[in-house]
C-alpha cells in the first residue's frame, strides 16, 4: 500500500524520504506516526525538516508502552510531549493501529485505530503511515532460527562464549541473550554494540585460529560490560536529547535503576521547560548515568569518560549542588576543572594506576580492612574514608602519579598548576629570593 511505511532499515527509510518528497501533498496531508520508541520522536523532527507541518502531524502511542523505554527519565518524556503539543503535533495514547483503508489506486486513505481492552474502531484519514515501534527480531529471522532448530527464548540463547545450541553458529547483540542455566540479569541489548562485538571476536579467535594465543577452554562466567551507552537524537523543535549509562545488569530502564540496590541519588537542575540534566550516582557515589535534554549540544566523549569515576573527582560535585553552587549541570561540567579528565590519556593514567595499587601489600590490606567494616556493604562510606585509611606515603604516591600525569600532558593541560612547570617556576623563583 503506497504511502504506509515501517521503519526498520535503511531501505524504507529510503523509501519513506522518496515518497515525501515526490508524492505527498503537503498542503492537503495528514501523517500519522505510530509507536513509543525514540525513533517515533526523531522522525517527527525528520518530516519537519522536510517541510512538513507539525499541525498536521498525530502521534500514536501504542498500550502498555512505559516511559522509561522511549527516555532515560520519565521527565524528559514528560518536557519533550509538552514541546510537541506547543508545536501543534496531535498526541493519541493508548491506542492499537489495527487496520488500513485505501483508495482504488492503492494510495492509503484511512487508519484504523482501537482503544486498549478493545471497544469500537476509529477510523481516520491519512496521507502518510509511518510505523516506528521498538525494534524487535524480523519474523523472517525468526523463521530462519526456529527452522533451523535453534533455541530462542524470546531470543536466541546463548552461553558465556557466545555459541548457539549449533556449534557453528554464535550470536550477540540485540538478537541474543545468555542461557537461564546462568541466572544472568544481563541484556544484551543494553549493552555498548562495539564492546560486545569486541567479545564476540575475542570468543570466536580460538574457533577460527586454533594457533592462537587464546585457548577455547571450558565455560567460563557470564562476560562483564563496562563500557558506558550512549544514546543521542535531535528530537522535535531542535532539542538535543543525550543519555550515557552504565550497562549494570538490572538497571536497564528508570524504574528499575531507582529499585535497584545499589541506587543512591539524583542530582538535577532543569532550569526552564526544554532543559533537564541529571546525574545519577550509586550508593558509593559513583556516577552510572547521565541525561540531558537541551537546545545546546554537549559534548558527548567527554560525558562519556565520567560514568565510573567517584563524584569527589568531579570536583566534589555532590557537596557543592547540595550547597546550590551547582546550578546548571552542563555549564559546571564544561569548566576548567574537567578537562584532566576528558584527556584521551586519562584512562591510561587510570589503568595503569590501578594497576599498580593491586599489588601493593599497603593497598591491599587498606581494601581488605575497608571491607570488614560494616559500613561498606551499606554503601555509607566515601572515598575519603578509604583514603584515611592509607599510611601518609600511599596518598602521596596516588598525588605523585596525579602531578605527573598533569605535567606529562602540559601542553595541553596547562589550565592546572604543576609544581615545577614552566608556569609555576618563575613563582616558585621569585618565593626563594
Amino acid at each position: 500500500m503506497r504511502g504506509a511505511f515501517s521503519l526498520f532499515d535503511d531501505q524504507s527509510t529510503s523509501a519513506a524520504l522518496q515518497y515525501v518528497k515526490t508524492t505527498y501533498d503537503v498542503p492537503s496531508g495528514r501523517t500519522f506516526i505510530y509507536g513509543g520508541s525514540l525513533d517515533a520522536y526523531t522522525t517527527i523532527e525528520a518530516l519537519a525538516s522536510l517541510k512538513i507541518p507539525f499541525k498536521s502531524m498525530v502521534l500514536v502511542t501504542p498500550p502498555g508502552q512505559p516511559d522509561e523505554e522511549v527516555f532515560a527519565d520519565p521527565r524528559v518524556r514528560q518536557k519533550v510531549d509538552a514541546k510537541l503539543e506547543k508545536l501543534g503535533v496531535q498526541l493519541v495514547s493508548g491506542m492499537r493501529l489495527v487496520g488500513l483503508s485505501a483508495e482504488e489506486d492503492g494510495t492509503l486513505a484511512n487508519v484504523m485505530l482501537e482503544a486498549d481492552g478493545g471497544g469500537a474502531t476509529v477510523s481516520q484519514p491519512c496521507t502518510m503511515l509511518v510505523c516506528a515501534g521498538l525494534q524487535e527480531v524480523e519474523r523472517k529471522t525468526f523463521e530462519a532460527i526456529n527452522g533451523n532448530s535453534l533455541v530462542y527464548d524470546g531470543r536466541l540463547v546463548v552461553d558465556t562464549h557466545f555459541c548457539t545450541n549449533d556449534t557453528s553458529v554464535y550470536a550477540s547483540g540485540v538478537i541474543a541473550k545468555f542461557s537461564r542455566r546462568y541466572r544472568s540479569k544481563l541484556n544484551l541489548g543494553t549493552v555498548a554494540a562495539r564492546e560486545c562485538g569486541a567479545k564476540l571476536a575475542q570468543a570466536l579467535l580460538p574457533v577460527l585460529d586454533p594457533l592462537s594465543a587464546t585457548s577455547l577452554g571450558a565455560e567460563t562466567p557470564v562476560p562483564t560490560f563496562e563500557k558506558p551507552i550512549v544514546t543521542s537524537a535531535i528530537l522535535p523543535g531542535g532539542l538535543q536529547y543525550v543519555a550515557v549509562s552504565h550497562p549494570t545488569p538490572g538497571c536497564e530502564t528508570y524504574i528499575k535503576a531507582r529499585a535497584h540496590p545499589s541506587f543512591g541519588r539524583e542530582l538535577i537542575t532543569s532550569d526552564t521547560v526544554d532543559t533537564f540534566c541529571s546525574v545519577r550516582l550509586d550508593s558509593k557515589g559513583v556516577v552510572r548515568a547521565i541525561t540531558y535534554l537541551g537546545r545546546e549540544p554537549v559534548e558527548v566523549s567527554n560525558w562519556t569518560s565520567l560514568i565510573g569515576l567517584p563524584e569527589a573527582a568531579l570536583n566534589n560535585l555532590a557537596p557543592r549542588f547540595d550547597e546550590g553552587i551547582v546550578t546548571d549541570l552542563p555549564a559546571f561540567l564544561r569548566q576548567n576543572w574537567a578537562v584532566a579528565l576528558y584527556h584521551d590519556r586519562f584512562g591510561e593514567f587510570n589503568t595503569a594506576l590501578r594497576a599498580e595499587l593491586a599489588t601493593d601489600e599497603t593497598f591491599i590490606k587498606a581494601m581488605e580492612t575497608l571491607r570488614e567494616r560494616p559500613e561498606f556493604d551499606s554503601g555509607k562510606l566515601s572515598p575519603v574514608d578509604f583514603m584515611n585509611l592509607l599510611p601518609e606515603e600511599k596518598r602521596n604516591l596516588v598525588r605523585t602519579r596525579l602531578l605527573d600525569y598533569v605535567a606529562g600532558n602540559q601542553n595541553q593541560l596547562d589550565m592546572y598548576l604543576v609544581p615545577g612547570s614552566a608556569i609555576m617556576r618563575p613563582m616558585e623563583e621569585a618565593k626563594l629570593r
